[in-house]
């Protein structure tokens, strides 16, 4: 069954009526209002973590909680990492409350401050992960250095659920 319809201002009407069908009357402010809640630009997100531990080769950064009635789509992380020498970047991730984890892929590269040997680490990744109200995204490093520190950047949007 294919129906072809004619929309005016304030009526629509089926252009070949079957027996029995009604024209519909649009009731309501002309034109019918429209809102895009799910526009990347409408709340944007941005927050910045960091986390040191001098004694352990791990960390982690929580973000504070999405709000009620809100989803957070976050969308990008970048991140830098120090560890002090020799280190390796066994797992960096992106998780929140329900135990869902992002593993993100680090680059190495090397430097040195007063002195000090460092292993300095990049993480700039495109994600695509959604939290919801409650949720509490943070990230996390596990090295295979007694010293560690980070900082990083999360960003995206925040969608309002209650609209």
């Amino acid at each position: 069954m294919t129906a072809i319809s004619s929309i005016n201002s304030r009526q629509a009407v089926a252009q070949n009526p079957h027996p029995g069908s009604v024209a519909v009357n649009v009731v309501g402010p002309l034109p019918l209002p429209l809102e895009n809640v799910d526009e990347r630009g409408r709340t944007p997100y941005s927050v910045r973590l960091s986390c040191a531990n001098f004694t352990q080769g791990s960390c982690q950064a929580p973000a504070p909680a999405v709000p009620a009635g809100k989803r957070l789509v976050l969308e990008h992380l970048n991140a830098f990492i120090q560890l002090r020498a020799p280190g390796v970047v066994s797992s960096y991730g992106l998780s929140w409350t329900d135990d869902d984890q992002v593993e993100l892929p680090a680059s190495q590269s090397a430097g040195s401050v007063g002195g000090i040997n460092y292993t300095n680490w990049v993480v700039n990744e495109s994600v695509l992960v959604f939290a919801d109200a409650g949720d509490i995204p943070q990230i996390s490093i596990n090295s295979s250095s007694r010293s560690v520190s980070t900082t990083a950047h999360l960003s995206g949007y925040v969608v309002d659920l209650t609209r």
